[in-house]
C-alpha cells in the first residue's frame, strides 16, 4: 500500500487532536515533535494537513474568546482516525511504513480493544517476518568483524526485544478481550 506524506499529515493531525480542541501552535509544536527521526514536517505542511482535514469535514476551526484559532476534531474525524488506525501499510519496509507503524500505536489508545488486536496482531506477524528476513541476511553477510557483529547483534536484539513486547501486549489485548466477552456472557 502507498502511504504519502499527506497520509502522514492527516494521521497525525487527527490523532493529534482526538482528546480536546488544540490551537494551530501546539498542532504544529506537536507534529513536529511526534517522531522527528521519521518524519520532521515544517509549520506549513502542518498546516495544510489540518486544513485539509477542515476541507473533509474531519476537523473544525473555532475562534475562543480571545478571537484566537482553536481545532477541535469531528465525529467524522473519529471515525477517520479510526479507519487510520486500522489500515493495513502494506509490507515495504520504508521509513513512511515505521512513521505509520508509529501513529498507529501512538493512537491506538483511542480505539476499542478490536480494532487494537487486529492491528497489533499485524504489526507483530510484520516484525516476526522483519526478524526472520534480518536473520537470513545476516547470514549472508560476507564480513565478519568486531563492529559487524556488534551492529547485527544490536539490530537483532532490538527486533527481538520489540517482538518480544508486542507478544506481552498482544496476550493483553487476548486477555481483556476474553474477560470482556466472559463479563458479558455472565450480565445475560
Amino acid at each position: 500500500m502507498f502511504l504519502s506524506a499527506n497520509d502522514i499529515g492527516e494521521f497525525s493531525v487527527l490523532g493529534i487532536c482526538y482528546k480536546h480542541p488544540l490551537h494551530f501552535e501546539k498542532i504544529t509544536v506537536a507534529a513536529k515533535n511526534l517522531m522527528p527521526e521519521l518524519w520532521s514536517p515544517t509549520a506549513e505542511v502542518v498546516d495544510t494537513s489540518v486544513y485539509r482535514c477542515v476541507s473533509a469535514g474531519y476537523l473544525t476551526l473555532n475562534k475562543n474568546e480571545a478571537l484566537s484559532d482553536f481545532v477541535q476534531i469531528t465525529a467524522q474525524g473519529k471515525e477517520r482516525l479510526h479507519s487510520l488506525v486500522l489500515r493495513d501499510p502494506g509490507e515495504e519496509l520504508t521509513s513512511k511504513l515505521l512513521a505509520w507503524e508509529f501513529l498507529q500505536f501512538c493512537f491506538l489508545d483511542f480505539i476499542d480493544c478490536d480494532t487494537a488486536r487486529t492491528v497489533l496482531f499485524r504489526t507483530r506477524s510484520r516484525l516476526q517476518q522483519r526478524l526472520s528476513n534480518f536473520r537470513q541476511r545476516s547470514e549472508l553477510c560476507p564480513h565478519t568483524g568486531r563492529f559487524t557483529n556488534l551492529w547485527l547483534s544490536i539490530e537483532t536484539n532490538r527486533l527481538e526485544t520489540s517482538l518480544n513486547s508486542l507478544n506481552i501486549i498482544c496476550e493483553e489485548i487476548d486477555d481483556e478481550l476474553q474477560l470482556a466477552k466472559h463479563s458479558e456472557s455472565s450480565h445475560l
